[in-house]
């Protein structure tokens, strides 16, 4: 019997997303261990000697930077605005229902929160492009996933800001499967001008960004799998927002209820 021909590509076609992404990571990784020059020669392009880094001081490129943090607080406004919903009409399903909240915030809470800024930025050690002595710092450069830096806090591996640009995914996959891959190449240039924003700054290395992608993306498919995907997600958000519609219109019976027993009482 003659051996099949070999299919290199036949893994990845069978993988899922969380694979391919974690192989992306991978791959991602050994290019910037390997040849940790890349980083160097992605940063020189925006520094200029004497003056550092120019793009820095851009009015533009700073209201881009803020504009993170407002896509940030808008997620949050429709969230609370959801629950402000609830509170209003407690018998309603939610505008916004439980399982999309967890999927939201838990994202957020765990990748860009937990994993980014409370784990890697807090022990990484490695000093932020600004900070070595290659970019008119004193601190000497340390490649990616070397842990031995001198930095104490707040490092440059990996991006916090590269993580919650590509935390904006989310709302993609919140979408019907036949939009998904327009939005997908809408958000796309957004979430790379405010990454590489960043290395523009002086503030993170390339690898820092993509890095920071990589690990974002494989939470945000893990919890699309678990809060989404799965039907018991569903399930469980049914029950939750019955739940918490329930306790609302108790608690609002109860309050007046009372508010109607002081008013008696100062009419006596």
């Amino acid at each position: 019997m003659r051996a099949l021909p070999p299919d290199p590509g036949g893994f990845l076609r069978r993988s899922g997303p969380i694979t391919r992404t974690t192989i992306a990571l991978v791959l991602v990784s050994l290019v910037f261990i390997l040849f940790p020059g890349l980083d160097i020669a992605a940063t020189r392009l925006f520094y200029v000697a004497g003056e550092g880094f120019p793009a820095s001081r851009m009015t533009f490129l700073r209201d881009l930077r803020d504009l993170n943090d407002d896509l940030l607080m808008l997620a949050a406004v429709v969230i609370v605005a959801s629950f402000l919903s609830k509170l209003r009409f407690p018998r309603r399903p939610s505008p916004v229902p439980p399982h999309v909240v967890a999927f939201v915030l838990g994202t957020l809470a765990l990748g860009t929160g937990l994993i980014v800024n409370g784990l890697f930025k807090s022990f990484s050690g490695r000093p932020r492009p600004i900070a070595t002595d290659l970019f008119g710092g004193k601190m000497e450069f340390i490649p990616a996933w070397n842990f031995d830096g001198l930095c104490q806090r707040n490092c440059s591996f990996i991006s916090g800001e590269g993580s919650s640009a590509m935390w904006l995914v989310v709302f993609v996959l919140l979408l019907p499967r036949p939009a998904r891959g327009i939005a997908f190449a809408l958000l796309l240039p957004l979430v790379a001008a405010l990454s590489l924003n960043r290395v523009a700054f002086g503030g993170h290395y390339l690898s820092d960004v993509l890095i920071a992608w990589c690990v974002t993306l494989i939470v945000i498919l893990a919890l699309y799998r678990v809060l989404i995907v799965d039907p018991r997600a569903r399930r469980w958000s049914r029950r939750a927002d019955a739940a918490l519609g329930l306790a609302i219109a108790r608690g609002r019976a109860r309050l007046a209820a009372w508010w109607r027993g002081e008013a008696a009482d100062e009419r006596a």
